[in-house]
């Protein structure tokens, strides 16, 4: 009753919201208008879908946000090609025996705001094409070379979410757009930070992003601890890189105080974490970081990056061609012995976003140690500073299916990666047949 009783105050808070925006939305060709909230990662590629598939529209993208969420506010301002309104998810959050609960309830406000919207819009903006983020993703074209693998209505079935990865890479690939950039004035004002932090001598930008996932099947997604990252970030301080910290970890302030600013995060430069969150991608020279949102715009940058911790491998979080990727390793679930790497590529390659849920993985991810991320980025860096063009462990990727993500991006495993993963393969001939003989969940 409570949660009927707030859908009028509702819907008034959220006509408010778009009303601010009128002389924008009367000269609209293209509207994306979803009241749903996604996390950062979703609204990054939905905004740069938008703006590619409606390429020389106006186009304007609205998206949720709450300061509770995973959304970011600051991602508004950044794009020069479509214009982004973000909007304030109209319920109030409560805490009840600890748990948020947000009132109207999202299930009974969604629709109800979804329906009074739509006929804002059609009031408003009566020259525009009107689309949810859903309807525009269906849209997004199909390249000829995977006609035969992916139907021209890939948001259904199965392997929608899957297809629709693969198809924004291609889109991204296949038509350009302006690159993202930050704020000039805000932009000048981190940079005297950066500079001040590091005693006015001269260095390159490195973004370092940690990810960290709730428990449950994504945690196998998270990264490394930050521990493990130390040794990787003296090497990259030693190459003259500052490192900028964002994410879900950080250091403490001993090891913070070791690098004599040379690594900062937005706490020690007095910055909103949200904004440097878009700073630190959108300025970097390089990236090193677990996959996931938090790679995004590197890979519309196509800044040089190092992916490490890649799970699922075929559709990780920082995909495109100028990736290195460093997947995570894995053992048998019941005998606990290695698991050849051949195998996950070519039959358990989604992980757990598997949609074949009656043929659970054997396989268990596990993050990359100390070594590996030290060997991954030492390695890295030789590429930055002499880049080869080189595509190690070529015959692995050919594992993977045609139409996944990895395939289409253009990425390339880590030479370090490929290396470790022979030399483990030598050591190890004694794996269970019968895990082996798993058949593939692929067609």
């Amino acid at each position: 009753m409570a949660s009927i009783a707030a859908l009028p105050v509702s819907i008034v808070w959220w006509l408010g919201q778009l009303v601010r925006h009128l002389p924008v939305l009367r000269g609209a060709e293209v509207v994306i208008l979803d009241p749903h909230m996604v996390n950062y990662g979703v609204g990054l590629i939905a905004i740069d879908v938008a703006r590619r598939l409606f390429r020389g529209r106006k186009v304007v993208y609205s998206y949720v946000w709450h300061p509770a969420g995973t959304q970011n506010p600051q991602m508004a301002h950044i794009w020069t090609d479509i214009t982004v309104l973000p909007l304030r998810q109209a319920n109030i959050l409560f805490s009840v025996f600890g748990k948020n609960v947000y009132l109207p309830f999202r299930e009974h406000s969604v629709p109800v705001l979804s329906f009074f919207s739509r006929i804002f819009m059609s009031l408003v903006a009566r020259n525009a094409t009107i689309k949810t983020r859903r309807k525009m993703f269906s849209e997004m074209p199909v390249p000829p070379e995977l006609k035969d693998v992916i139907s021209s209505e890939h948001n259904k079935g199965k392997y929608g979410g899957l297809h629709q990865n693969a198809l924004c890479r291609s889109l991204r690939i296949t038509c350009p757009a302006p690159p993202p950039v930050f704020p000039e004035r805000e932009r000048a004002e981190i940079h005297t930070l950066l500079k001040a932090a590091r005693g006015d001598r001269p260095a390159r930008l490195c973004m370092m992003y940690n990810k960290v996932e709730p428990m449950g099947s994504l945690s196998f997604r998270e990264g490394s601890e930050m521990t493990a990252y130390l040794p990787a970030i003296r090497l990259l301080v030693a190459e003259g890189y500052q490192v900028m910290l964002v994410g879900d970890r950080t250091l403490d302030n001993r090891d913070f105080e070791g690098f004599d600013g040379m690594v900062v995060d937005a706490e020690r430069l007095s910055v909103d974490r949200q904004l440097f969150l878009m700073f630190a991608p959108l300025e970097a020279d390089i990236g090193v970081g677990d996959a996931g949102a938090g790679m995004i715009l590197l890979e519309i940058l196509k800044t040089p990056m190092l992916v490490l911790n890649g799970y699922p491998i075929a559709d990780v979080g920082g995909l495109a061609a100028n990736s290195w990727v460093y997947p995570k390793h894995y053992t048998d679930k019941i005998t606990g012995e290695h698991v050849p790497i051949e195998y996950v590529f070519e039959n358990e390659p989604y992980g757990f976003l598997n949609p074949f849920a009656n043929k659970p993985d054997l396989s268990q991810p596990h993050p990359n140690t100390e070594e590996e991320i030290t060997e991954a980025v030492r390695c890295f860096l030789e590429e930055v500073a002499h880049p080869t063009g080189d595509e190690p462990g070529r015959d692995l990727v050919d594992l993977l299916p045609r139409e996944s993500a990895f395939r289409v991006s253009g990425a390339r495993l880590s030479p370090a990666f490929v290396k470790r993963n022979h030399l483990i393969n030598s050591r190890k001939s004694n794996i269970r047949d019968e895990t082996l003989a798993v058949p593939a969940k692929r067609t």
